[in-house]
């Protein structure tokens, strides 16, 4: 289960082990894919570039709203951003 918290600057801190979604790598991936710095990608979506070293590091999930913006700047669909390479 992913837990949001509603406010913009914040973001809820994950508990290890606690779901099998691979938002990280996938994350990581599409942006080296670009050659995409956190710096170029935090100005493209409207947060922070630590938001994203934390989305990357796992320390906590971006709030639905930007997982839609970084759907739309990728062009891929929210679930291909959220699942694991094996389908879980």
């Amino acid at each position: 289960v992913l837990h949001f918290n509603t406010e913009r600057r914040r973001c809820t801190t994950a508990m290890k082990g606690e779901d099998k979604l691979s938002f990280p790598e996938n994350l990581a991936r599409l942006q080296a894919e670009r050659g995409e710095t956190n710096y170029r990608l935090a100005k493209e979506i409207d947060v922070s570039q630590t938001s994203i070293k934390n989305w990357k590091e796992s320390v906590c999930h971006p709030h639905p709203r930007q997982v839609k913006k970084l759907a739309k700047h990728y062009g891929v669909t929210v679930d291909a951003l959220l699942k694991s390479s094996d389908g879980q």
